[in-house]
């Protein structure tokens, strides 16, 4: 069993920003503050240096403790460290876990945790969704699946308005859903047929919660799961997480055909032939603004 090392660079420890879900602030990937280095490594820039058990997901930071997904021998773990020195505080076993089927190159603690304040969120394909506080000790544990996913699943919870977000979409009843911090109690879910074999981490969009996988990416309420919009998308298996910026939806996909050229599509559009077409030029938050294009 391989083991991994979680490296700290110096420049991380001189900002309190909390990095508290995968990809960071709204899964931009983009910090807001501080100033990285450009060169490190063993004796350049290093703050420290922790072993680790097996695991696909990534590091969510607190003020004080860095929080993550592991496992052994099959068996997934939740693991918080000391943000400033990189020792382990603690580490807690997640299971009873399912048997699931996992790609070779898979593990069961592929999706990246949450945090608000310093409570723990979690999701494990074998387990459903487990919190835990800053000293380790659970405070829920809300059983989902089994999913019928051949690689394993990998999409991460996000959390808002007092609730954890979970988009899981496989061969079985996909769907989007809502559950309370406070206990794991289902607030809301909304299923999401058709939709199979999808990985990516929903975002946020004010008071909405962004789902993308095969052929649409669809928009619900955060606080009641009422749908609000679906747009189309390229037909095929989602693994990059959708990105909003300014007002505009980016989204990666798998084709199993390539779409018509922009172009051509927009010609196909202008059914009266007049060399305009209404398009929505922002369809995020729940409201649309129209314009004519001259094409």
């Amino acid at each position: 069993m391989k083991s991994l090392h979680l490296v700290f660079l110096l420049a991380l420890s001189t900002t309190a920003e909390n990095w508290n879900r995968f990809r960071g602030p709204n899964g931009t990937g983009i910090a807001a503050s501080g100033a990285y280095p450009v060169h490190f490594g063993p004796s350049q820039n290093l703050l420290w240096s922790t072993a680790l058990p097996p695991g696909k997901s990534s590091p969510i930071l607190t003020k004080r403790f860095v929080f993550l997904t592991a496992s052994r021998n099959g068996e997934p773990l939740v693991v918080c460290l000391d943000r400033k020195t990189g020792a382990i505080r603690w580490e807690r076993k997640v299971g009873p876990a399912r048997s699931q089927t996992l790609h070779e190159n898979n593990e069961p603690a592929s999706p990246t945790a949450a945090s608000v304040g310093e409570n723990l969120f979690a999701f494990f394909g074998g387990v459903g969704l487990v919190s835990f506080d800053s000293a380790g000790k659970l405070r829920w544990r809300t059983s989902l699946g089994p999913f019928d996913a051949p690689y394993g699943m990998a999409t991460s919870p996000v959390v808002a308005n007092g609730l954890v977000l979970l988009h899981a979409e496989h061969f079985g009843d996909s769907f989007v859903a809502a559950f309370r911090t406070s206990d794991g109690t289902l607030v809301w879910k909304q299923k999401r047929p058709g939709l199979a074999l999808n990985h990516t981490t929903p975002i946020l969009d004010g008071s909405s919660i962004v789902a993308t996988g095969s052929g649409r990416a669809s928009a619900y309420d955060i606080a009641t799961g009422e749908h609000r919009w679906t747009v189309e998308t390229p037909n095929g298996s989602s693994t990059p997480s959708a990105l909003l910026h300014n007002g505009t939806l980016f989204v990666s996909q798998f084709a199993l055909e390539l779409p018509p050229a922009f172009e051509d599509r927009l010609r196909l559009l202008d059914t009266d032939r007049n060399g305009l077409l209404a398009v929505v030029t922002q369809f995020c938050g729940g409201s649309a603004t129209r314009e004519k294009v001259t094409i």
